[in-house]
């Protein structure tokens, strides 16, 4: 798994408490991370980087992020990249419409670190297998 570490996950999210809480649990698991803040300026990072998982916010400021998974999975480049859907704003229909699209993982805001870390590090685990 040591060289899928190498890879930044992505983290979409425009809380800047959030992205610092996000990166820093990554960092103590030696993942290495990019922040975007918007669903925009997340599309410009993946057209010329690549990574195999994300952690996106569901409420985002230009584009809800269930709307920027299913972009990443229609797009050729970025579809193999695994979702972690993270938000405050917790549904069954929300849950339902994420695993719909394909998200690994849906967690409610407050996360739960050990939760978060357990699908990150499954998801990372099955792409170096």
């Amino acid at each position: 798994m040591d060289e899928m570490n190498n890879l930044p996950i992505l983290i979409v999210e425009d809380e800047p408490d959030v992205q610092e809480v996000l990166v820093e649990l990554l960092r103590l698991r030696n993942f290495s991370a990019h922040v975007s803040y918007n669903a925009n300026e997340a599309l410009t990072y993946l057209a010329k980087n690549t990574c195999h998982c994300a952690i996106l916010d569901l409420s985002l400021p230009d584009v809800d992020g269930l709307s920027l998974f299913r972009t990443m999975r229609s797009t050729p480049s970025t579809a193999h990249i695994e979702c972690v859907m993270i938000t405050g704003f917790d549904s069954s229909v929300i849950r339902k419409n994420a695993k719909d699209a394909g998200c690994s993982a849906f967690l409610s805001k407050p996360i739960r670190e050990r939760e978060l870390l357990g699908h990150i590090e499954h998801i990372m685990t099955n792409i170096s297998k």
